[in-house]
């Protein structure tokens, strides 16, 4: 404990406080001499212990009003923590995860896809370019050149229907 020597409304006093407290105490006297001095050149009362009752009844209320302020703001603080419970913070990361997943199948799927069209249309190029061969020595044979465009089309259909379709990759056709 710490002793400290204060003069309030030029009296001395001899206070005790706690290690490490010192400077808050000194705060304290300092506004408690500050609020003594006003408080006698207010008012009419001259009697150190009168204005010194006064004084104390001043900060009581004071002290009263700023614990009831700290109530309505710990009141608010739990209701505005009462309406996040930390359990909505795990929903949330399961769902963002969960949605990760999601893209990710997505991202595949879509990437299948894609290597399928490449295929197709590989293949009605072909397809074409020897149907334009065919067709110069056969005109008969353009209904050869438009069957890879029936496929082509059932794939788009699919995929209008269904986005999150699996598809198996063809086996790759040697030439």
């Amino acid at each position: 404990m710490s002793q400290l020597e204060i003069q309030i409304l030029h009296q001395d006093y001899l206070l005790t406080c706690p290690d490490g407290h010192e400077s808050q105490l000194m705060e304290a006297v300092e506004r408690v001499d500050q609020q003594f001095q006003q408080m006698r050149d207010s008012s009419k009362l001259r009697s150190r212990e009168r204005v010194g009752v006064l004084l104390a009844v001043n900060l009581a209320y004071e002290n009263l009003e700023l614990r009831h302020q700290l109530q309505a703001l710990q009141q608010q603080l739990a209701t505005l923590q009462g309406t996040m419970p930390s359990n909505d913070l795990e929903i949330d990361a399961q769902r963002l995860t969960s949605l990760e997943l999601q893209a990710a199948h997505d991202l595949t799927v879509a990437d299948q896809l894609l290597q399928r069209l490449n295929q197709v249309l590989d293949s009605e190029t072909a397809s074409t370019t020897s149907a334009n061969l065919d067709e110069t020595a056969n005109p008969e044979s353009q209904n050869v050149a438009s069957a890879p465009r029936a496929d082509l089309e059932t794939v788009s259909a699919n995929l209008d229907n269904d986005m999150h379709m699996d598809l198996v990759q063809p086996a790759s056709k040697s030439l």
